[in-house]
């Protein structure tokens, strides 16, 4: 007996069958336990999918091999890889004397392996629609009619700490015969699959227990009441899932887990709010006492600078951020820019932005931060990531960071995290502490 996990990174959907004379057997989705043991002759898996299954060893000793298949026209996400040839992921030799193990069986409880209650569907608080749509040719990537990149209000789906949700995915783009497929995946919060229905050629919508008979239908049968963080959608089929919100409040994300749709804005963000219906606050900008590290840039004007003596006998807001292809970023420094220039004396302090990114056009990143007068500002880059590492903005990876830094050199305040500072109101004041009294305020 073997227990296998198979995770799916490639880019495409396969088909994954054992030996005929060693079916797999299902015991878990996405780490998830089944609550039982499924004969499977194949198992379908899609970018993101992992799943536990049983091998038993055959009788007879020799080799035996689990291959994962093309994706069929209907299954495919990446039309060209329709019809390319099989290829062997495990080879299993059974040798020497046989030993006997029976596979479990419901005399053993899988059920309560089972991670979760069932969601009761009929005591849901909230309903949304989660529908994702694509146009290949002219690069549109969108879920609910926005690329990440478009959202006014980047978390605008709010569920509350102790209540249930049905979140019904759908896929607006795609044909009839050639539908559009896209793996549908959430952080932190696995959910259930309550209801499919499935699109019939005449354009109704039934549900797709009433097409048990139809073997196309057969793998999204096999979804209904199942627990997964994973899941396809196509646009011949809308599937609701039950969202339990009952242990972390913040933010996370959901998106497609084909990672070039992800990465050209399929993705939202979620918020997930206290029991109270108020967010979860981040850990702001925090007091702090020690020198500033020196590191010498060249900002993209070609003048070299000590970035813990910037401020030349002034405050300094020091800041790294990564790059402007981050909206978030970007739309923080223009917010910090905008508030220090009109709500400090002219030239009171020094702005620094230092990013792991390539700018590119200094002219072009100036003209979109629109920095307004009477503020001095500076822009570094930092592709080696020295002063990253040095202010501890590398945890391995750049993460974005801001320090206030006194008139003697000192860091006073510090904000790390995995997002940008977006309180700016705290860092004007905690500015004003190292201005002189008379010119402490503007507004």
């Amino acid at each position: 007996e073997v227990l296998e996990r198979l995770t799916w990174s490639g880019t495409d959907g396969t088909v994954v069958a054992a030996d005929k004379d060693s079916p797999l057997h299902l015991i878990a989705l996405d780490g998830l336990a089944t609550g039982a043991c499924e004969p499977r002759a194949t198992i379908d898996l899609y970018p993101g999918y992992r799943c536990d299954v049983l091998v038993k060893a055959p009788a007879q000793t020799g080799e035996y091999f689990l291959a994962a298949a093309a994706p069929s026209a209907k299954t495919a996400l990446r039309k060209r890889n329709v019809g390319a040839p099989a290829k062997y992921l495990v080879k299993v030799v059974v040798a020497g004397p046989p030993h006997e193990m029976r596979l479990p069986d419901a005399s053993d409880h899988l059920d309560r392996c089972r991670p979760f209650k069932d969601v009761a569907a009929a005591k849901a608080e909230k309903s949304r629609s989660i529908e994702f749509f694509l146009d290949d040719g002219n690069k549109v990537y969108k879920i609910n009619d926005q690329s990440f990149s478009q959202q006014t209000d980047p978390a605008e789906i709010r569920p509350a700490l102790g209540t249930t949700e049905l979140w019904t995915l759908r896929v607006k783009s795609g044909e009839f015969i050639k539908p559009d497929l896209h793996p549908f995946h959430v952080h932190v919060n696995p959910f259930q699959v309550v209801i499919i229905r499935a699109r019939k050629k005449d354009g109704t919508w039934v549900d797709v227990s009433q097409l048990a008979a139809d073997p196309d239908q057969r793998p999204w049968l096999d979804l209904l009441g199942k627990w997964k963080d994973t899941l396809v959608v196509d646009s011949n089929h809308e599937v609701t899932v039950g969202m339990r919100f009952a242990d972390w409040a913040g933010r996370t994300v959901l998106h497609c887990h084909i990672l070039d749709h992800e990465d050209q804005g399929m993705m939202r963000v979620v918020d997930i709010l206290q029991a109270n219906g108020q967010p979860l606050r981040p850990i702001g900008l925090q007091p702090a006492d020690s020198p500033a590290p020196a590191v010498r840039l060249t900002d993209v004007r070609g003048r070299p600078c000590d970035l813990a003596a910037a401020g030349d006998g002034r405050p300094a807001v020091l800041v790294f951020f990564r790059g402007f292809g981050c909206v978030h970023c970007t739309r923080q420094l223009r917010v910090l820019a905008r508030e220090t220039a009109t709500r400090l004396p002219e030239k009171g302090a020094v702005l620094l932005a230092v990013t792991d990114q390539p700018i590119g056009s200094p002219t072009a990143a100036l003209k979109e931060l629109g920095i307004p007068d009477g503020i001095e500002f500076r822009l570094f880059e930092d592709p080696k990531g020295v002063a990253f590492k040095r202010y501890g903005c590398l945890d391995p990876d750049p993460r974005h960071g801001l320090f206030v830094i006194d008139p003697a050199g000192r860091v006073r305040f510090r904000y790390l995290g995995d997002r940008p500072l977006d309180d700016a109101e705290a860092v004007v004041e905690a500015v004003r502490e190292f201005l002189p009294t008379r010119a402490r305020r503007r507004d």
